[in-house]
């Protein structure tokens, strides 16, 4: 086995505090400071999924397409930088059905 050479071990330093923060002032170490909180309320930003209202019930439909017609929407979507479900819902609303926009959701993957 072969010996360490690591760093020496504190017990036979012979240094006293204030040649310690001397040493490190001079090396430039960065100190660990501890954040005090401080009695003053803090102002947050709300989350993104606070902004948005999810809608009360999801309802999933399974569609067979034609192979070119699901090639097309997720085109769209990929050219739209949208899901493929924002650009059905969007044709489904061009055409009379009524969505409300709050559910109009571009894309929910940047909500989270």
């Amino acid at each position: 086995m072969s010996t360490s050479r690591g760093f020496k071990p504190l017990a036979s330093i012979a240094a006293s505090d204030a040649e310690l923060d001397a040493f490190v002032a001079r090396k430039g170490v960065p100190a660990l400071n501890h954040a005090v909180s401080s009695p003053a309320v803090a102002v947050q930003a709300p989350s993104p999924l606070a902004l948005v209202k999810p809608p009360a019930v999801l309802r999933r439909v399974t569609l067979d397409l034609p192979e070119y017609v699901v090639d097309q929407l997720h085109d769209r979507a990929r050219s739209a930088r949208c899901t493929t479900r924002h650009v059905v819902m969007s044709a489904l609303k061009s055409t009379g059905v009524t969505i409300n926009d709050d559910d109009m959701i571009s894309d929910g993957r940047r909500l989270r």
